[in-house]
């Protein structure tokens, strides 16, 4: 049953999931004057043309009235979206109809080594626009002024050699003085591709049209002096606007100067309405029967957001853009609804009658009355920059996420976002638009994977083909401002940072896992595709306490010694007490801290608050170690980004994510997001009222299973109900999913050099061995954990071998080139390897409750698996052995058919737990205060009502 406020999210998913499903309108019929001679077509770029401009009037002066008058007689889109605010992607979107994680251009300029920038290349396996125009039979021709959209940077294919054309920075009467030159010589039909670069920066003063508009104020002389040496302040702008020292150290422009920038731009504007309107007239005396389509590849801010230029935001000054289809047979007619120029491939199809690619993922614009969402994102046009933004339009609302700046903004369609308040006023807000964008990156990779082939297609979907610039390319990406003559490759870190992300009652089968054929954890899933992805990693304990010291001090449980939630004894007389984390043992962030490093860290699980020794070497006092209380996964990515904002130098960010837990209960849409919801009768309902799903059942049926109790007290789930668990369960998943990647986007755009390692402290029971939760066994659903480890610079692995969450430390401090401390009991990930080590690997568990009375110990070596029941309830086989290879779900005992196999694992196990106990620490205690026994109780690791129990000795019941 969803919450009151719950109810909200759902209705607000189907009205997004009905904007998925676009309307057909009837299309007009394609246009040809008969099959042998079909309509010519010209694409005309507008670069850097807002939309706003084409019917903009200053003190009473049209800036573009011929273009104004041309939209009156066109079908005109006046609210059109470009896939993305700057040149590079955006035209690779519009030559492909493919989005920039399919096609994978997203900069112009990777600076990875000194002193030779690389440049994206448009994949030669994409179809390109003029390809499909050379198809159907049509000559081509490009001329283009934009050095990002070089023919050796793929641009130019279905283009034949001389037919394309660059020429950097060309003024628009060369490229309309070119096409006129060329026309007569032209075969119909043809494909012209004209790209005009006038309103780009600099801003030139034109004779004769800038006067036009009158200036702003005096200007000062800082105003002339930035205005003169131009790059140097453009760069300080961008570098401002993404929360840096201006590096020039250049002043900002008074208001009189940025009017002044603004007046010239103008001025391109109109120069360039008036070599648009002869070009497009040249070629209509041509030849009448030519559709035009005109758009612009993004738009250009002016201060509205603090910043100018493009390619840094999402907003609409800088990614709402003209979109103009003219010609004979298309209706002169307005229309408002939002569209992509994603689209312009598939209308140009329609109207020649031909079949769309079924690859191409925008929309005949035309044909449809009501597309569907609309998505934008940018990464910037160069690395250094480190932004990255995506956006979604939907139902009348634009969403914005930039991971960049830590930013999320929803705002009403078709008012200028700088005139709106942010609408975000509600955390729960945000989950169906990260939902749709997550839902549209797996769409991107399920496509960029069928048409880019490997190794390409399993590498992270940001990669792309490169290319070296030669220093005249350098030249003139810099003279555009794509490329800063003054920002040398970013400077490594002395030391790399690094990200642990903890998610806690993950199972390994959820990362790579589908639910009724979606996804059920696509983001990670693409993060494991481009890292080390072990998919055997063992837990140390099959529960939250023991499993993460083990991480956080490289040591089994038999060495360190926190086995239990509370003491293992009751001492007659006194209270309840606490088990720490002794202070002799060394913590993950202290050894970092030593290093030079700041540990912050963001926790959710009462077991690991800073008091029990999980907050040593986060600040003084556990300054840098919030408890943020099984805060739900957006807090914690929030507060996450937030501290990152704040801290200097190298850090080490451990958060834990404690979605997964029970009591299952994703928030909205995430709880109805798979289909055919088994829903819980009225039992069910009950068992879920009473305690959260959590408490008292959970531990009424443990305690039955292990044979603690005799006679359940509570009923048990129907099958349903079972599956509805499972379901919910993987609903938690999904949100996890999208709030993890969410923190993996923030780190990206801001740090080049990060290690990134997300693991889970243990696993989840859904009844295959009778029961639900953790803690009392050691079977492979609670103790096989994802572990993903990116290494910068290291190449992706799938490895099978088996691992153990212990060898975390030693591989990082190995990856740093540090030596590992004399207590770690882990070994370097990068030694081990991919398939059929040999190495054993362990697990255990005490139970969280010492009254359960439970001691599993298992041993894994190769396909074999132990388990030694040292308690041996009546209930619970004394040994288990298990051949994975064959029965990786653990239900058919071999102990007895293979006495010799057991045997020597035991032999394994008992020289493992000589050795783990040579160091031990002894046990440690704190108080409990009533807040702390509450939640224990409230998640089923404090049993208040057990006491004598019959297996709580070691000679057994």
């Amino acid at each position: 049953m969803l919450k009151p406020k719950a109810l909200l999210i759902p209705m607000l998913l189907v009205v997004l999931a009905a904007c998925g499903s676009s309307e057909r309108a009837t299309p007009p019929a394609p246009i040809t004057r008969d099959p042998a001679t079909p309509p010519n077509v010209v694409l005309v770029v507008l670069d850097t043309l807002r939309a706003d401009q084409v019917e903009a009037v200053r003190d009473g002066v049209p800036v573009m009235p011929h273009l104004a008058e041309l939209a009156t007689e066109s079908l005109y889109f006046t609210n059109a979206i470009s896939p993305s605010s700057w040149t590079k992607p955006a035209m690779a979107s519009v030559m492909t109809s493919l989005y920039a994680d399919v096609h994978g251009v997203h900069a112009g300029a990777r600076q990875d080594t000194p002193g030779a920038p690389t440049s994206d290349v448009l994949p030669a396996t994409l179809e390109t626009m003029p390809e499909y125009f050379q198809e159907q039979g049509y000559a081509t021709r490009g001329y283009q002024t934009n050095a990002n959209l070089l023919e050796n940077l793929g641009f130019a294919q279905g283009f034949n050699s001389g037919d394309y054309i660059f020429e950097n920075g060309a003024i628009a009467e060369q490229v309309t003085g070119y096409f006129q030159s060329q026309l007569d010589a032209m075969p119909s039909p043809f494909f012209l591709y004209a790209h005009y670069m006038d309103p780009h920066t600099q801003y030139r003063v034109i004779e004769g049209y800038t006067e036009r508009f009158p200036p702003g104020g005096e200007l000062t002389q800082t105003d002339k002096a930035a205005i003169a040496n131009f790059m140097p302040f453009f760069w300080d702008e961008v570098s401002s606007a993404n929360g840096a020292e201006r590096v020039n150290k250049t002043p900002r422009l008074s208001e009189a100067g940025k009017a002044e920038l603004r007046r010239r731009y103008d001025g391109e504007c109109r120069y360039l309405d008036d070599q648009l309107h002869e070009f497009i007239e040249t070629v209509k005396a041509r030849d009448p029967m030519t559709v035009f389509v005109i758009i612009a590849d993004h738009g250009e801010e002016f201060w509205e957001h603090d910043g100018m230029g493009h390619g840094l935001t999402l907003y609409d000054d800088q990614i709402s853009v003209p979109f103009i289809i003219h010609g004979p047979g298309i209706p002169a007619e307005r229309r408002d609804v939002p569209v992509s120029t994603l689209g312009i491939l598939p209308t140009l199809a329609g109207l020649l009658g031909t079949e769309p690619n079924p690859d191409w993922q925008g929309e005949d614009v035309i044909a449809t009355a009501a597309p569907g969402p609309i998505f934008s994102l940018t990464h910037g046009s160069q690395t250094s920059q480190r932004f990255y933004l995506e956006s979604i339009i939907a139902d009348g609302k634009k969403y914005i996420e930039d991971y960049g700046r830590g930013f999320a903004g929803l705002f009403n369609v078709g008012t200028p976002e700088v005139a709106q308040e942010n609408q975000l006023t509600e955390p729960w807000m945000v989950h169906p638009y990260r939902l749709q964008l997550s839902q549209w990156r797996a769409e991107n990779r399920a496509v960029r994977a069928r048409l880019v082939p490997a190794p390409e297609a399993v590498a992270e979907v940001t990669a792309a083909s490169q290319e070296t610039l030669s220093e005249e390319e350098q030249e003139a990406l810099a003279a555009l401002g794509y490329l800063s003559a003054t920002d040398s490759p970013a400077d490594a870190a002395p030391l790399p940072n690094i990200a642990l992300i903890i998610i806690d009652t993950l199972r390994s089968d959820r990362i790579h896992g589908e639910r009724g054929g979606i996804p059920i954890m696509p983001d990670l899933a693409t993060f494991a595709r481009g890292a080390w992805d072990f998919q055997q990693a063992i837990a140390q304990a099959s529960w939250t306490k023991p499993s993460v010291t083990s991480i956080l001090t490289g040591m089994y449980t038999d060495t360190h010694g926190v086995n239990f939630g509370v003491q293992a004894e009751l001492v007659p007389g006194q209270d309840r007490k606490i088990q720490m984390v002794p202070k002799a043992v060394p913590m993950m962030a202290e050894y970092f801290r030593d290093l030079g490093y700041t540990a912050i860290g963001f926790q959710t699980n009462q077991h690991l608050q800073c008091q029990y020794g999980f907050g040593r070497g986060f600040g003084h006092d556990c300054a840098a170690y919030t408890n943020l209380k099984w805060a739900q996964g957006h807090r914690v990515t929030d507060a996450a980004v937030a501290a990152l904002k704040e801290t200097e130098g190298p850090f080490l960010l451990y958060t834990h994510y404690f979605d997964p837990h029970g009591s299952y209960e994703p928030p909205a849409p995430y709880d109805g997001m798979f289909p055919d919801f088994p829903g819980f009768n009225e039992s069910d309902e009950t068992l879920r009222d009473r305690s959260g799903q959590s408490a008292n059942y959970y531990l009424d049926h443990v305690r039955h299973a292990l044979g603690v109790q005799a006679e359940r007290e509570t009923a048990s789930f129907s099958v349903d109900g079972r599956e509805s668990i499972r379901y919910l369960y993987d609903g938690e998943c999904r949100f996890t999913d999208v709030e993890v990647n969410r923190l993996i986007q923030y780190i990206d755009a801001h740090y080049d050099n990060t290690i990134i390692i997300i693991t889970a402290d243990h696993g989840e029971e859904f009844w295959e061995h009778g029961a639900i939760g953790h803690a009392k066994t050691v079977y492979e659903e609670v103790i096989n954990v994802p572990l993903i480890v990116r290494l910068p610079g290291e190449r992706p692995r799938v490895v099978t071998t088996p691992v153990e969450t212990i060898d975390i430390l030693p591989t990082l401090a190995a990856a740093l080139g540090q030596q590992s401390l004399g207590t770690w009991q882990g070994r370097d990930l990068a030694t081990v390897p991919d398939a059929g080590g040999e190495a054993p690997v362990y697990s255990l568990t005490r139970g969280s409750i010492p009254e359960f009375g439970l001691h599993l110990e298992s041993v894994r070596q190769g396909n074999e698996k132990l388990i030694q029941n040292i308690h041996h309830c009546a209930v619970v086989p004394p040994v288990e052995l298990y051949d994975l290879a064959v029965d990786p779900r653990e239900q058919k005992n071999l102990a007895e058919k293979h006495p010799e196999r057991v045997e020597a694992l035991m032999g394994v196990l008992e020289a493992h737990r000589t050795a783990a106990s040579a160091l031990t620490y002894p046990p440690e205690y704190d108080g409990l205060d009533e807040e702390t026994v509450d939640a224990l109780e409230a998640m089923g690791y404090l049993d208040g009502t057990a006491s004598e129990v019959p297996c709580l000795s070691e000679e057994g019941p």
